[in-house]
């Protein structure tokens, strides 16, 4: 049986099929990378779906060529993810409109006549396909995922790090690979300077925005005195955050301070879910009348859409302290 040739795109470089072999640079026109799908294996689970390369039309795509035997293909097909439709498998016969490959030689390039297969993505899978985010948006998916461990094959972070890393290393250029990784940077590096800081029973530097109108079924009242809390800071201070415990914490802002209510955000706030958001570790939300008794100005709405407008929407919040009453 021959072996089987395959264009990749991603982790090939620095995670190869164990049976891999004959590694060749080429080209793919007419297509280009983008981190366009869900991950629910490989990269991140079902809970927390990772972040994965797929191929877009249009542009170009630079990779290897690689052969594996074709005892294991149909093996490679369901790893990869062609059997749930997460991918279409196409081929440089079958398709030769779509799929035109080019190796590199010394003289420069030359049509690349194997049959070879290429995964691209199938834009028609709303559970696979998230190329409709924003970058913000997926790069967060990578973040959450790789708290949560990642899947089988490690975390997206480290995919995406790697994959930018390796192809620099083999003088490919790729716009989405730095992109990405630009975007994970800046997200790590976010979160660091704006991190939690624990000390005693307090928790300093959390950034207060605004209530949402409903907390689950409990509509949220023009004088209720309550902050939503991530569970990083309901841990810090020993709290759970249940509506009916009435756990109470002080809030410091400047020179006032203030007794609210506690209660958690990392559940569905709304019917809709909305504001669902638990994370970072160092975002909270307070009522309108909390934060008029501790003298915070308006804030935004703490929803996903607003955290995506970086960095106009990083200037709205007012850091606060928090310590258990």
């Amino acid at each position: 049986m021959a072996p089987i040739w395959i264009f990749g795109y991603g982790s090939l470089l620095w995670d190869p099929e164990r049976s891999a072999s004959n590694f060749k640079k080429g080209l793919l026109n007419g297509w280009h990378r983008e981190y366009n799908q869900i991950s629910r294996v490989s990269r991140g689970t079902e809970t927390t779906p990772g972040i994965a390369l797929g191929l877009e039309p249009g542009g170009l795509c630079e990779g290897f060529f690689f052969q594996i035997p074709e005892r294991e293909f149909s093996d490679w097909k369901k790893r990869e993810g062609v059997n749930n439709g997460a991918y279409l498998l196409k081929d440089s016969i079958t398709n030769p409109y779509e799929i035109k490959l080019h190796i590199y030689t010394l003289a420069g390039t030359k049509e690349f006549n194997e049959k070879c297969y290429v995964l691209v993505s199938n834009k028609s899978n709303s559970r696979s396909y998230c190329g409709n985010l924003s970058l913000r948006e997926r790069a967060q998916i990578a973040i959450n995922s790789s708290r949560a461990g990642g899947g089988r094959r490690g975390t997206s972070v480290d995919y995406i790090k790697k994959n930018y890393e390796s192809y620099l290393r083999e003088y490919i250029h790729d716009r989405a690979l730095k992109e990405m990784f630009d975007e994970i940077t800046i997200l790590e590096m976010e979160e660091s300077q704006a991190d939690v800081h624990w000390y005693s029973n307090a928790v300093t530097n959390v950034e207060v925005y605004d209530s949402p109108a409903n907390y689950g079924r409990y509509q949220i009242g023009n004088t209720d005195l309550i902050i939503g809390l991530p569970k990083e800071i309901r841990a810090a201070l020993q709290i759970t955050g249940q509506w009916g415990k009435n756990e109470m914490v002080v809030v410091h802002h400047g020179l006032h301070k203030l007794k609210v209510k506690a209660v958690q955000t990392d559940s569905r706030l709304t019917p809709s879910g909305t504001f669902s958001a638990d994370n970072p570790a160092n975002h909270c939300w307070m009522t309108p009348a909390a934060r008029e008794k501790l003298g915070i100005s308006e804030l935004p709405k703490n929803e996903w859409i607003h955290r995506s407008n970086y960095p106009a929407f990083r200037k709205k919040y007012s850091l606060v302290k928090i310590k258990k009453d």
